[in-house]
């Protein structure tokens, strides 16, 4: 019987040799001005607006990208508000 393995992503040591690795890479993008205008986002609210892509070995072909917007979120402790990044998708990916 094999030893179980267990893989802690800090200790690149103890991958196995002979296991492929994973290879999944995320890549955040602004949303361009010529999204802005077709999406009816104004240009002060365009950095607001954010797009993760994914990319890899382990990631199906065709995975689409995610958006998100930063909005602000009471933290309830009197002070500034702080950021969070909520799901959004364009108006013509909606349903």
């Amino acid at each position: 019987m094999k030893p179980e393995v267990v893989y802690d992503r800090d200790d690149d040591t103890q991958w196995p040799e002979d296991w492929p690795r994973p290879d999944i890479r995320q890549y955040t993008h602004e949303m361009t001005e010529d999204e802005a205008r077709r999406w009816g986002i104004s240009e002060q609210d365009r950095p607001r607006f954010l797009r993760v892509v994914t990319r890899g070995n382990i990631v199906p072909p065709g995975t689409p990208d995610q958006w998100y917007e930063i909005v602000p979120v009471d933290m309830g402790d009197g002070g500034p508000p702080g950021e969070a990044a909520r799901r959004w998708k364009p108006p013509e990916e909606k349903c």
